[in-house]
């Protein structure tokens, strides 16, 4: 890999199946917040086949790339080190770099949301341009750098907490809808708001944007793989154990939270706690939301683990200056990245959220291609490297990466011209 002197010795293989569960499961939903907003884009039945297809074009491909590169070469670095092993250190640096300014764009999101179900249940929306909410936000921060410092079986634990706290509102919102006959399987079947509705009128755009978004981040997971416990084993089983989680973690409670509320135009961001509350009063929309917060500092906890293990190697390989190739020698941990991009979040935390979201999926799409086209050139340059697993489909496998692409660049191309230049900026 190239790594300098400041590195002989990097992070310890600590991470079991189980927490690669976890970690992944933060790295790519986190829950089924922030999903609200398809159900006002279509129809019922359009928003139930849209989570139920699209993730199989989607975030399945790069499940089983992820699955397949990080098998083949189990080191920290994920796309840096797959680029560097196709094409050299040129294409190295440079998907490694647009992942590293992808994941500072990505994570700032999670404090910005962890303010917002915060004060929502304190005293309603937050001011975000208050100093109050910043420091909010960035007392979170400071938690994970510390949590992430600690060690990557930290980060794991800590995500297994994150999930169970998550997972007991929604089976609670699940089985009070059954046991109170509030489930009407009659509304899943609706493909229609009203008879004058056509099917130019339902907002397309943001229904597959809030799929694409809800089903990404799985090659985030790859940056940790020289601390995963046998991953040949670790890493196809998680994929799929994850892919099923995930999908299931989003039907069920649109299944039943669209039964419960069918007034589908209000539903927004958060709205999950509206339906709890219609569901069986105060308590269940307040456990909703404190799942909320679970789910917004398990997804930066994740996140954050990640980015800093990209940053790490590019270190190393000396793409980066090398003082962020220091690790801790008590903990085992890249430190100095760990903190350096804690103070990048901090201060991307004053831009509007809007504005993150919208760059977010532009140069998170970039880097999905270059992951998808580096997996290829390494099928077709290096038949011969050792692989654990490989994606499904023989000679034909190549068929798994057409759509995925094809929606990347769907995502380039109706993004904002505003936003196209601050990608271009951020790139370039």
């Amino acid at each position: 890999l190239g790594m300098t002197d400041n590195t002989t010795e990097g992070p310890a293989r600590v991470l079991s199946l189980l927490s690669l569960v976890a970690i992944t499961f933060f790295c790519v939903a986190g829950g089924p917040y922030g999903i609200e907003p398809a159900v006002s884009a279509a129809p019922p039945l359009y928003v139930l086949l849209g989570f139920l297809v699209v993730p199989w074009f989607w975030g399945l491909p790069m499940a089983l790339v992820t699955a397949e590169l990080s098998c083949a070469m189990p080191q920290d670095g994920g796309c840096v080190v797959w680029a560097k092993r196709a094409s050299g250190d040129f294409l190295a640096w440079q998907v490694g770099y647009y992942s590293w300014i992808s994941s500072m764009v990505d994570i700032t999101v999670y404090p910005i949301l962890f303010s917002q179900y915060l004060f929502n249940m304190i005293s309603g929306a937050p001011d975000p341009t208050s100093l109050t909410t910043w420091s909010a936000q960035v007392a979170m921060v400071v938690v994970v750098v510390i949590l992430n410092i600690w060690g990557v079986e930290l980060v794991g634990l800590a995500s297994n907490i994150f999930g169970i706290i998550i997972l007991i509102p929604f089976l609670a919102l699940i089985g009070v809808a059954i046991f109170t006959s509030q489930v009407h399987p009659g509304v899943w079947v609706e493909h229609k708001w009203s008879t004058t509705d056509s099917f130019s009128s339902y907002n397309w755009t943001l229904l597959l944007s809030t799929i694409i978004w809800s089903f990404s981040g799985w090659d985030s997971v790859g940056q940790l793989a020289g601390e995963v416990k046998d991953p040949a084993k670790a890493y196809p089983k998680g994929m799929m154990i994850t892919m099923a989680i995930v999908t299931t973690g989003y039907i069920f409670p649109l299944l039943v939270g669209m039964s419960i509320d069918p007034n589908f135009s209000v539903w927004d961001v958060g709205h999950f706690s509206t339906v709890g509350q219609l569901a069986s009063g105060r308590w269940l929309g307040l456990m909703i939301s404190i799942g909320g917060l679970a789910s917004a500092i398990g997804l930066f906890n994740c996140l954050s683990c990640s980015a800093a293990r990209n940053l790490f190697v590019m270190s190393s390989c000396g793409y980066f200056p090398p003082i962020f190739a220091r690790i801790l020698p008590s903990r085992k941990t890249p430190f100095l990245a760990i903190i350096f991009n804690g103070v990048i979040v901090a201060a991307l935390l004053r831009l509007p959220f809007d504005s993150l979201l919208e760059l977010d999926v532009v140069l998170y799409s970039l880097v999905l291609i270059i992951d998808y086209c580096v997996w290829a050139a390494l099928r077709a340059r290096q038949p011969l490297l050792p692989r654990p697993y490989t994606v499904p489909g023989g000679r034909f496998a190549y068929l798994w990466i057409g759509p995925p692409i094809g929606l990347a660049l769907f995502n380039m191309v109706m993004a904002g011209n505003f936003t196209k230049l601050y990608a271009l900026a951020a790139v370039v």
